[in-house]
């Protein structure tokens, strides 16, 4: 990784120029790279160009399968979260120093990068195909391996020693590192993408709901009540059509006293929090913008908005539309009434929009399901 990494910085530092500086990013070419303070420096498609033909023989020696991934991962991570001054620092006559630049990224960062590593790296898939490969780099691999876990496991955990100081976790130290290589192992595991992992802090996402998600269950969860959003008008408005079976039972994943399934909406799967105090499926604006583009709700789905209640008391006044289609399981709900909520970290919301659709529903402590009867 270290050959690698010092190319990509290399190449960073041979394109940071003196450019004009845009403090704004709503301003800024999403075409182009611009560093942490706003210097531009350059288009993307030429540096990552670059980037994969330069780097491309140390990266396959290294299990790289996709290089111009890699590259685009690692400009991210490096361009989000250095400035030129950092840059000016790194760079040390001829070649950037290497673990200065790692020494100058905050701990999400640093594990961001050793995701992109990860994530594009043959010697850590699951594939078939891979298994001679695998055979073959026994030694090679298993230090990589090793040496990744040391860097993700120090980064996570000073991560987490910085969380339970500034009091925003009540555990143990214990606790936190056991949830670290938990996520480590689900990282591995899952074979995950630089796409997927993308989506770790998406806290609606699959790839959040299957890695993080289980491991905060068994270390990190308290005993956290049930969050609920209500606007006092509970009839419905909207008569839907179910299509499935005469009744189901669908896993819930359980934290603390929070419930969630999961939903699909078009091609799109979201983990929702069951929430019977809420008179509709609640979603937040950027999965709203992402069914308009897919064109999965149009104009004329819109509703007249309405103001809602919050669990947290606030009082929010939301667009509304009717969705034309959520699966739940083997279910088919058509015609469903859904408002949208601005705030992009709120929690997706399975309502009284949906659940009064059925004749009886139900959840099962016992076994963590949601008993559904047409």
């Amino acid at each position: 990784m270290k050959q690698l990494f010092t190319f990509l910085l290399c190449l960073l530092s041979f394109v940071v120029q003196s450019q004009e500086i845009e403090k704004d990013p709503a301003k800024r070419d999403p075409n182009k790279y611009y560093l942490k303070d706003g210097l531009e420096i350059g288009n993307k498609a030429d540096i990552i160009k670059a980037c994969a033909e330069g780097a491309k023989t140390s990266a396959q020696a290294e299990g790289i399968e996709d290089v111009q991934a890699m590259c685009e991962c690692v400009f991210e991570v490096i361009t989000e979260n250095l400035t030129m001054v950092d840059m000016l620092q790194i760079i040390v006559e001829e070649e950037p120093d290497y673990s200065k630049a790692i020494a100058m990224l905050p701990p999400d960062a640093k594990v961001q990068l050793m995701q992109c590593y990860m994530s594009n790296n043959t010697l850590f898939g699951n594939s078939a195909e891979n298994t001679t490969a695998k055979k073959q780099n026994d030694d090679s691999s298993s230090n990589m391996l090793t040496s990744f876990r040391e860097e993700y496991m120090t980064s996570c955990i000073g991560a987490m020693k910085k969380e339970i100081a500034e009091g925003n976790l009540e555990i143990s130290e214990e606790a936190g590192v056991s949830y670290c290589n938990c996520t480590f192992e689900k990282i591995i595991e899952k074979n995950l993408s630089f796409s997927d992992l993308s989506q770790l802090e998406d806290q609606n996402s699959i790839v959040f709901n299957e890695v993080i998600v289980p491991c905060a269950t068994l270390f990190l969860v308290g005993d956290n009540s049930l969050a609920s959003g209500d606007d006092n008008e509970t009839e419905l408005s909207i008569k839907s059509t179910i299509t499935g079976p005469k009744e189901e039972n669908i896993p819930i994943m359980m934290v603390g006293k929070v419930g969630r399934v999961k939903l699909k909406i078009g091609d799109k799967e979201r983990y929702f929090l069951i929430d019977s105090g809420a008179s509709s499926v609640m979603i937040d604006s950027k999965l709203e913008r992402q069914l308009l583009l897919d064109e999965f709700i149009y104009s004329e789905d819109y509703l007249s908005d309405r103001t809602y209640t919050l669990a947290d008391g606030t009082s929010v006044t939301c667009h509304r539309f009717i969705l034309p289609e959520l699966q739940l399981g083997n279910y088919v709900v058509n015609d469903v009434e859904v408002a949208v909520v601005e705030n992009a970290k709120t929690d997706l919301l399975l309502g009284q929009s949906f659940l009064n659709q059925f004749s009886r529903w139900s959840i099962n402590n016992k076994t963590n399901e949601l008993h559904l009867e047409k």
